[in-house]
Parts: structure tokens; C-alpha cells; sequence
């Protein structure tokens, strides 16, 4: 009897670590990524898009402006923005 008195506890604890593996492993098993069908005409115009071509910047210059956390200070003034970016070039 005694003996049966000691295996619960231990098959309990290897219960509740196989369930805590488990239920921790699963949520790791989906994936952080989807797949989100695009225009092509659609993403080949924004892909493309410019100052000179339209009245937004390219990807590439918002990209930029983020970084620098300049893109609200480029949607209120632009040129003054640019001003600011060139003194940075020039110093």
C-alpha cells in the first residue's frame, strides 16, 4: 500500500508537466504570418509611386521619415521639413 501512496504523487507531477509542455507547446505551432492576396496594378502603382509622379512620397522616403520621426512634422510642413533635413546633410 504504501508503495501506491508514493506513485500518485509522481505520476500526478508527470501529469501536470506533460499537460504545462503541451499546452505550451501548441500556441507555438501556428504561424505569425498570412497570406494577404495583393493587386498587382494596385501594388506595382504604390511600388512606384514618387514626388514627381504624384503628390506623396515614395515607400522608401516615408520608410525614412518614420525613422527619423519626421513623417508628422513632413504632413504639416513639408518644405520646412526638408529645410531641416538639408541643414543636417550640410553640418
Amino acid at each position: 500500500m504504501a508503495c501506491k501512496v508514493q506513485l500518485k504523487p509522481v505520476a500526478c507531477v508527470w501529469a501536470i508537466t506533460f499537460f504545462f509542455l503541451i499546452f505550451w507547446l501548441i500556441p507555438g505551432c501556428d504561424s505569425p504570418y498570412k497570406a494577404v492576396r495583393l493587386n498587382p496594378v494596385k501594388l506595382f502603382e504604390t511600388k512606384n509611386q514618387n514626388a514627381v509622379n504624384s503628390s506623396n512620397p515614395s515607400m522608401e522616403t516615408r520608410q525614412f521619415l518614420r525613422l527619423m520621426f519626421l513623417d508628422k512634422s513632413y504632413s504639416g510642413d513639408p518644405r520646412q521639413t526638408i529645410g531641416v533635413l538639408e541643414q543636417k546633410v550640410r553640418n
